[in-house]
Parts: structure tokens; C-alpha cells; sequence
């Protein structure tokens, strides 16, 4: 959700591969990223670039997101 509000970029589907597994969340609104190596399936009218993805800061408890989340949650509660 963080991804979208601050991008226009619909994240539909992540694959994680843990291990020597590989698996797929499609919908991952309420994912929360850690130390695995991730693919994300987006749609959005360009690709974003590599670095363009890792200067953002998707924790949802860092003081920028916490808005966006409070946000989210207001309206999901109605």
C-alpha cells in the first residue's frame, strides 16, 4: 500500500525465494519485507529502476509511512 501511495505502482503479485524455495503472494497488501531476495509483478505505465525502488522506504513504522498507514486503516475500517 505504502508502494502505490507513493508510486502509482500496483504491486499484484511478490515472489520471495527463501532457501531453495520459491513462493507467491499474489496481493501482498499487508506483506511486511525482510531479508530475502524479492520480484515484484507490477503494473504501472513504465518500469521502475532498480534504484529507484531501493531509496524507498516501505517500513511501515518509519515516521513518513505512519500516515499512510493510519490513512489506510481509517478507511478500511468504514
Amino acid at each position: 500500500m505504502i508502494l502505490y501511495h507513493k508510486t502509482n505502482i500496483f504491486l499484484f503479485a511478490l515472489e520471495i525465494r527463501i532457501a531453495n524455495q520459491t513462493k507467491l503472494f499474489v496481493n501482498p497488501y499487508d506483506y511486511t519485507f525482510d531479508a530475502c531476495d524479492y520480484y515484484g509483478y507490477i503494473i504501472h505505465d513504465r518500469a521502475p529502476t532498480y534504484a529507484e525502488i531501493n531509496e524507498l522506504d516501505l517500513n511501515k513504522n518509519e515516521a513518513k509511512n505512519f500516515f499512510i498507514m493510519e490513512f489506510l486503516n481509517k478507511n478500511t475500517e468504514n
